[in-house]
């Protein structure tokens, strides 16, 4: 067995790398490096800080970018203020995305905020569409011979389109009895 081979100690560490009933570090805990240097930093805080800005009035960029960046730090987002009507339904959408293009395409928002807007009215219609399939599944008598119930657990995607296939069949089943029948 070569040394390599003997130092391999991953089959005797899988699962939990602590002893039953040692849950480890607790959460936020500073490791003590970490606390020894914020320690000895917050002694001298008020002196780094001075000595930061005055290399910053004396035109040292890096400095002044420390500066600038603990003073007013970039925004990551911004909030987004337009007329965007109430949407309490499916039927609602439509209008909320042609507020949405209408924001976009008069400046009054720029084109990456109306899509994120978009995609947050677009995971809202996903919701009422899983409410209102919901809401249809359970309208549905259990004893009808012409309905299968599936109960699926998983991706909502796939559910989506197994639903959607499902109401296909049905749609096509039922013309073809009214045609035979």
């Amino acid at each position: 067995m070569t040394d390599a081979a003997s130092r391999n100690n991953a089959p005797t560490t899988r699962g939990r790398p602590f002893a039953k009933g040692n849950p480890g570090r607790p959460k936020g805990a500073r490791h003590r490096v970490t606390a020894l240097a914020e320690k000895l930093m917050q002694a001298d805080a008020k002196a780094i800080v001075e000595a930061v800005v005055t290399a910053a009035r004396n035109g040292d960029m890096t400095a002044a970018r420390i500066v600038l960046d603990r003073i007013a730090p970039a925004r990551r987002d911004s909030t987004v203020r337009f007329d965007l009507p109430e949407i309490d339904s499916v039927d609602d959408i439509a209008s909320a995305m042609g507020a949405v293009l209408a924001a976009v395409a008069c400046g009054e928002i720029s084109p990456s905020e109306g899509q994120a807007v978009a995609a947050l009215i677009g995971r809202q219609r996903q919701a009422f569409e899983a409410v209102e399939l919901s809401e249809r599944l359970e309208a549905m008598p259990e004893d009808d011979p012409g309905v299968i119930r599936v109960e699926i657990v998983g991706n909502p995607e796939h559910t989506r389109q197994i639903a959607k296939a499902a109401e296909e069949a049905a749609r096509g089943r039922r013309a073809d009895d009214r045609e035979f029948g």
